[in-house]
């Protein structure tokens, strides 16, 4: 898995948890 892939990734998955946390 590149870095790109890697940090994209977490991104997705911040923004994820940040609308499952705020809703």
């Amino acid at each position: 898995m590149s870095q790109m892939s890697m940090k994209s990734y977490f991104k997705d998955v911040r923004s994820l948890h940040s609308n499952l946390v705020v809703t």
